[in-house]
Order: structure tokens, then sequence, then C-alpha cells
């Protein structure tokens, strides 16, 4: 049977509807509104805006409406291509319920999404915050502050004459296409990412055909009705490039100042305008890149909606989420736990990883089940199962330290977030309660018992453009692990054959050497030397280890006598080339007939403690 043509975008809709499944009053809802924005704010329904809108616009926005999903299927495989730096393998599967994806699948669908994409002008998919971070790395300067102000103040520009002529018919309330001197192929380089998200944003406003004065119209109109419907979600602070957010900005006229700015920027020289560049830069490649302007059909569409990684989005999201946890946790020893490279992501307890450098240690758990009486929930019956949690050990019993429950509304739902953080508050009294939400998380904690209030946090708008709210999970993150304590050399590490490390065991160092600090320490200067051996010393060397934890606790169980530490250095360096030794002021006082130099961990070694590299003269 060939496959259906589509005359109108009305049956295009509800074909793709079907086709991928969307949840329009569930976990996709939202979507059919981001798409009604971006064909006509102004109609009464998306219906309405269906009837009246060409098919290729309509295409057009429905593929920019489900950019999130691309950007968060980009990272997952962006993590699990590098996570064998987390002790893992290259070739991963994420089992989500009943379907196995593996990393191939995201390439092909990414693969067909950037092939239906090739045609698009790509820019940084910036959030709310960034963009006027941008317009204030520009400010800064002298020249080009002093064109802004002239530009509000209506006094003569000294800019170029197609920039003069875009702010005069922005004044006149009109939207002008952006400047052929700040295209992104013309402008500096070094402003080229700042402009063409100017591109991007007027673009937005010029296929609605919207002027200054209409689109202060059509936001005042949505602020009322957001209003009446008790909301708060006004605008998405997490994209940029969202009509209300736009609507937002121009409420200070941002364009004009942005336009002004970066013209004015064009012109200052070369250094000052390099230096520009890499502050620009510093924010924008913070964010993924995102198409604007692309010729699609519906035939391309169909192509990434049928495909397994679409059909488990919602899934994905929670997948998603677990790798910001141990992407948070950059310095530490990760080790995630997989079947042969199959890691189960299901309604089953499942542990995902082991943070070894963290004290406990700390082990990201997803699903585990954890019993309640009368949870509040609707569906919880006597327990809570929260999404994810950082769990350690604490007086011998495991206790969890944070909660990740993860949502995928639209909208802020207060009352079901109001009955998480209450359940899993009482379920978990050591825990603090992070609930995270793809879209708005509204007042809810307003809501909140006083008496747990200080352990719940909710973090709205968690996407992969919104950097904001993905450091304020990540910083959650490492504040709940702390920071990474040193650790012993992996077994496969490679070991520096010239190099010893030699502990004095005499008897002045009997109390440091059993102290928790001194423990930290030895294994900080074993993680970063890397010392073939081992070796203990008080007149002379009485033992010898394999670098790591087992050699170390042989030589706590040693006691030496008095100190003389000539001879011990002098007979290593006879078969290495240098001597990383740990001392005291009375066994540092007994070196002599080779070359000593004070190291660098002194900066951070126990009181009283000495640490000096050793090499012959």
């Amino acid at each position: 049977m060939s496959a259906p043509v589509h005359r109108d975008p009305q049956s295009a809709w509800r074909h793709l509807c079907a086709l991928g499944g969307l949840e329009l009053d569930g976990r996709d809802e939202g979507l059919d509104e981001r798409i009604l924005n971006r064909l006509d704010p102004r109609a009464h329904s998306l219906e309405q805006a269906l009837a009246a809108a060409d098919m290729a616009s309509f295409v057009r926005a429905f593929f920019e409406a489900i950019h999130p999903y691309v950007a968060m299927f980009r990272d997952i495989l962006d993590f699990f291509e590098h996570a064998d730096a987390t002790r893992g393998e290259s070739q991963w599967t994420l089992q989500v319920d009943d379907i196995d994806l593996g990393l191939q699948h995201f390439r092909e669908w990414l693969a067909t999404w950037d092939g239906i994409a090739r045609t698009a002008v790509t820019v940084p998919a910036i959030d709310a915050k960034a963009v006027w971070q941008l317009w204030g790395v520009l400010q800064e300067r002298q020249a080009v502050q002093d064109q802004i102000q002239k530009s509000f103040q209506n006094k003569p520009l000294t800019i170029s004459n197609d920039a003069r002529q875009w702010v005069s018919a922005y004044k006149q309330g009109t939207y002008l296409p952006l400047p052929k001197s700040l295209s992104p192929s013309q402008c500096p380089p070094a402003l080229a990412k700042a402009a063409s998200i100017a591109l991007g944003v007027l673009q937005r406003l010029l296929d609605q055909g919207l002027t200054p004065a209409a689109l202060k119209d059509q936001y005042d109109k949505h602020r009322r009705d957001v209003h009446a419907r008790e909301g708060h979600n006004i605008y998405d602070p997490s994209d940029g490039f969202d009509l209300w957010t736009i609507a937002q900005h121009e409420t200070d006229h941002w364009l004009r100042s942005f336009v002004v700015a970066l013209s004015a920027a064009s012109q200052l020289l070369k250094s000052e305008l390099t230096a520009v560049g890499k502050e620009l830069d510093a924010i924008t490649d913070r964010f993924p890149m995102r198409p604007v302007q692309v010729n699609v059909t519906v035939g391309d569409l169909e192509s990434v909606l049928s495909l397994p990684v679409w059909e488990k989005r919602f899934d994905l999201y929670s997948v998603w989420i677990a790798t910001e946890v141990i992407r948070a946790l950059k310095g530490h020893d990760v080790e995630i736990h997989h079947d042969h490279g199959r890691i189960a992501f299901a309604f089953n307890e499942t542990t995902l990883a082991t943070i070894h450098s963290s004290p406990g240690p700390f082990k990201l758990i997803s699903e585990r089940r954890i019993p309640l009486a009368n949870p509040r929930g609707e569906g919880r019956k006597g327990g809570v199962q929260p999404d994810h949690g950082l769990w350690t050990t604490k007086d011998g019993r495991e206790v969890c330290k944070m909660v990740i429950e993860v949502k995928h509304y639209k909208n802020s739902s207060k009352a079901k977030f109001v009955d998480v953080f209450e359940d899993y508050a009482r379920a978990l009294p050591d825990g603090h309660i992070y609930l995270v939400n793809h879209g708005p998380v509204g007042l809810a904690l307003s809501e909140v018992s006083r008496t747990i209030r200080n352990r719940c946090n909710a973090i709205g708008h968690l996407t992969s453009s919104n950097s904001e709210s993905r450091e304020e999970l990540a910083s959650a993150v490492r504040k709940c692990v702390g920071e990474p304590i040193p650790r012993w050399p992996a077994a496969t590490e490679p070991l520096n054959s010239s190099k010893v490390l030699l502990v004095d065991v005499s008897g002045s160092m009997t109390t440091t050497m059993r102290s928790e600090a001194m423990h930290s320490f030895v294994r900080l200067l074993a993680e970063k030397e890397l010392p073939a051996k081992l070796v203990a010393a008080d007149q002379e060397i009485i033992g010898a280890w394999d670098t790591g934890k087992a050699g170390f606790e042989e030589l706590l169980r040693l006691e030496g006598g008095s100190t003389e530490l000539s001879q011990p250095v002098a007979e290593l360096l006879k078969t290495h080339e240098s001597v990383l030794l740990i001392t005291d002021g009375e066994g540092a006082a007994t070196i002599q007939g080779v070359n000593v130099t004070p190291h660098t961990a002194q900066a951070v070694a126990p009181p009283g403690i000495e640490v000096h590299l050793c090499r012959k003269r």
C-alpha cells in the first residue's frame, strides 16, 4: 500500500500524531502549543492556525517543536561514547523497559535528523539568561555602550549604513531582515555566533509578519490568558527562541540594542574584537546547536518519528537525567555498572553507578522501593519508588542522601508535586528531595509542610539547552557527594618504574602515620605520581610492596626504630631515578649525599610532614 498523501496541514498533523504516538494530554502536553506559537500565536487554536497555514510552514514548525528531544538524544549518545573514561566500554546498550537501544540506534536517529536539517542555518540553542549575557559582554565596551545610549536618545549613530536603516525602521514600527553587514557570513568571525542568534530571532518574527507593536499586543493578551488560568509559565526561560521569550525581551527593546551593539562592536580594534569574541564564545559554546530556516517534508518527519529512539523519548528523559548526575561528578572515580555493556533502565531496582572516590562510597540507584505507610500520592501503595537516588552508608546502614524524581510535564502540577515532596521526605528522612521537570515547577514548594521544606527542591525547565537548570542539578549532586577523595591506582594503570615512594616508619612517625589525614595524603601521592613501589624504612629498608591499598595496610603494621634515611635512599637510587620521600623534620635532617628538593605536594601535607624528591647528585 502506498503512503498516504497529505494535502493539507490538518490531515498531516493527525497522521503525525498517530505515527509518533503523541500524548497531547499527557507527557507531550505543550507540543501543540509550541507548534501554534511557531505558526500563528494570534490564532485561537491550533486547528485554526493549521487551516490558515501552508504545508511547508506546518512541517517546519513541527520540526522545530521537537528539537529539545534531539538535543537530549545527542547528549545521551555523547555521554556513552565517552563513558570508557568511567570504567565503561565502547559498545553500550540501554535496556529501556522491553526495548534494547544500542548507541547505533541513536546514531541512526541523529543521522536521519541531521540529513533532514542539512540545508538549515544552525544557531546556538541559548536560553533566556544567555541572551542578556551576550548583550552584557558587548555593552561592557565603552564605544558600544555609547552607541546603545544614543539609540535610546534618538541621536545620530556611527554604525554601518544598513544597521542605521534597520534601527530607523524599528523605531517606525517595522522589523527588517538582519542587516547584511551583520549576517554571520559577512560580519567579523568573532561576532558570527552572536549574529546568528539575532538572525534566528528575527526570522521567527518575520515568518509570522509581526511588528514590534503587534508582538507587544500578542504578549499582553498571552499574559492575561496565563494569569486567567492561574498559570505562571508566561514564557520558557530555557528557550531563547521561544516567541514569548522573545516578546519578554522585547519589552526592553532587546533586539534594537543587540543590533546596535553588534554593529558598533564590529568597528572595534582587532585585538579588542578578538577578546570580545572569546567572551561571547564562552557563553554560546555551553549550548548545543539548533537548526533554523529548514526545508522539510512530512516524509522526513515520518522517518524520525518511526524509529525506536523516538518511541522511548519519555523514558530516555530519565536516562538523560542519570547521565547528568554522572557528568556532574567530573574528577571522581565513577564505575558504571552493566551486564556486558547492557544497562537496565526499568521499573525494577538497578544500581547504575558507584562513585568510588567518595566516602561511603556513594551509589546511584534507580527505582529502589522504600516502604511508607499511607502515602499521599495517587497510585502509590505502601511505599515510594524514586527515579534516582544517591545512596551511601551511615552508621552501618544504607541511607539516601539525595532523591531525584523525574517528571516530563509541560505544565506545573502543584498537587502532584506537593505529594512527591511529602511522601519522599517522610520515607527518606536523611535525604534532600529534588523534583526535576522538563517543564515548569510553579509554586509547589510553597504548599510543602514547613518541617520538611528545607529538604525539598524543585528544578524546572531542566533541558539540554537550559544551562542554568543543568548547573543547579550538577551543583546539588556535587554538594551531596563531596569532593573526590584520593584513591589508590587501579591495577590496570601503568606505574612509573623510575620512581618509588619511600615512607619513614620510624618511631617519631608512628602517631601521624595512623591518622586519616596521612592515609588520604599517601593515596593522593600514589594517585598523582604512580610510583612503581611503596617502600618502608627507618635506618634500613624493612618492607616493599606493590603500590596499593594492601601494601599500605601492611606498611602500617610495622613499628620502626630510630631514623637514619641516607642509606635506604642511596640504595633505592641504585635502581630508580628518583625517590619520593615522606618523613618528618627529624628524618629529613639525616639525608646526606643525594640531591634533595621539596616536592610540590608539601603544600597539602599534614602538619609536621615533609615531602622531598631525592635524586643522585
